[in-house]
Formats: structure tokens, sequence, C-alpha cells
């Protein structure tokens, strides 16, 4: 592994390159993943009384209120924790065909896809929950502080929290594409340094990634909801919710390609290209 910086845009114009150039195999390939997900968004629309719709339902007391006892009991807290789990899953399926499908242009596949599902969901998973406690952590601090002569910063403090969170997962996010490809010589250490010259670099590309997602998305909403009648309400939700999620999964196919480049970058085996992509501007160590 080499820790070379990245300059320019080049990757993130190469992601979105190979999410255009693969759009069809991608809707495909999502199907699968996604459709549990759209499931899970629809229970408690179709069964509001149920115990999904209650355990939700109390978590909009507890977000309302900051009273711990309207919020879910410690049964219902442990299945949003494990619906959580299902939801990163039904993603982490997703992302490994990804890597393997723009990694197998310039990489051997070291490792058979089935042998690389579980320690991928594993360590995806785990950055998933570890993330999630920090940012629990932080927050308990922010709101203790917002009872304080401090409470103007509060907004402010919670952007740094997120930022320090985004930061750590994408110093270690090399990890995931050498699982993929069945690399065992990358860790989450040597992740932390092959990454330390082009952290920087690497947020600013997700920055720009995630920029044309999110207008995306609200142009959509905004379409469904000046287009589509709000009755019956669960046809308004089922279009919202497949849209939705539809881009979220373009959205994690453009951020994994990207991440699977930034991996090619550091391995030093040569970067992989869309078809018919024009070598001649390309980011250089």
């Amino acid at each position: 592994m080499q820790d070379t910086g990245l300059k320019g845009t080049d990757y993130v114009l190469r992601a979105f390159g190979f999410t255009i150039s693969d759009f069809g195999a991608i809707l495909l390939g999502m199907l699968p993943w996604m459709l549990p997900l759209v499931a899970v968004g629809m229970w408690p629309v179709l069964d509001t009384d149920g115990y999904y719709g209650r355990i939700l339902v109390a978590q909009s007391n507890f977000a309302a209120s900051g009273n711990i006892h309207h919020g879910p009991t410690f049964t219902g807290s442990l299945f949003l924790l494990l619906l959580s789990g299902f939801q990163m899953t039904m993603l982490a399926g997703f992302a490994i065909q990804r890597h393997r499908r723009v990694l197998s242009l310039v990489i051997p596949m070291e490792r058979s896809l089935t042998a690389a599902v579980a320690p991928y969901v594993g360590y995806w998973l785990a950055t998933g929950f570890a993330a999630g406690f920090l940012g629990f952590l932080g927050g308990l601090v922010i709101s203790l502080l917002s009872a304080t002569t401090l409470q103007g910063a509060v907004p402010y403090l919670a952007i740094i929290l997120m930022a320090g969170i985004g930061l750590l997962v994408l110093r270690g996010v090399l990890i995931f594409p050498a699982i993929a490809v069945g690399d065992r010589g990358m860790t989450i250490r040597v992740s932390f340094e092959v990454t330390s010259h082009s952290i920087w670099r690497m947020a600013l590309s997700v920055i720009l990634i995630a920029i044309p997602l999110i207008l995306l998305t609200l142009v959509f909403s905004l379409i469904v909801g000046q287009l589509l009648p709000l009755h019956p309400w669960w046809r308004h939700v089922l279009v919202l919710t497949l849209g939705t999620q539809i881009i979220q999964f373009i959205g994690t196919a453009v951020f994994i390609a990207y991440i699977s480049l930034v991996y090619a970058h550091k391995r030093g085996d040569g970067v992989p290209a869309p078809p018919d992509w024009d070598d001649s501007v390309e980011a250089k160590p």
C-alpha cells in the first residue's frame, strides 16, 4: 500500500462514469437488496396500530419531549437496533458486488463472493454501530451543554461531531474494498496510515458526490408532492419510499465506486476506468 496523495476530482467523475455505464445492471442488482427495505418502510404505513407503528410513535414522542419515559421500551429500542442492522446488511450486500465489479478490471479476485460476504457485513455493521455509538455519546455531551452558557454553540458542536465521526469512518474505509477482493494485508490500521495524506481530498470528494444526490432527492420529493395525490396515503408513501431507496442505492453505487478507485490508487495496481473513458485526464499521485 502506498501513502500517495490524491489530486483533482478525476476519481469522482470516474465513480459517476461507472455508475452511469452500469446503470441497467445496478438497477437489476439492487432489487433483491432494496425490496426488503421498501417492505420495512411500508410496514408502519399499512399497519399504523401494529408493533412497529407504536414504536415509531413512542420514538417521535421522545424526540419531541426529551422525556425518556415517553420513548420506546427496551425491547422496542432493541427492535429498532436490529432493524437498523438489517437495513445496513442489505446495503452491504449490494456494496460488495459493486466493489468487485469495479476492481475486477485491474485486480484479481483472491476470494469468492460468498467467502467475502460474512467479513464484509461484519465490518460494515461494526463500523455503523461504532459511528452510531460515538454519535450517541457526543449527543449526550452536547445536550448537557445546551443547558449551560454554551447553548449558542450547540449547532456548531453538532456539526463538528458529525464531521469528526465522518472523517474517522473515511480513514478506515479502505478495509471494505480490500475485503471484497480478498486482500488480507489491509487492516484498519493500514487504512488509517495510507489515507493520512488524502483524507481532506477524500472528504471533499464525498461531499461532491453527495450534493447532486441530495438535490435529486429533494427534487424527486417535490415532484411527488406536487403531482401525486395524497390519497390513498399508502400509495403516496410507497412512491416516495421506492424513489428515495433507488436514489440511496445509486448513491451507494457511486460512493463504493469512488472508494474502490481510491483503494486501487493506493494499492498501485492501476486505476480502473469506465468504458470509453479519456485517460488523458487522471489524478496523479
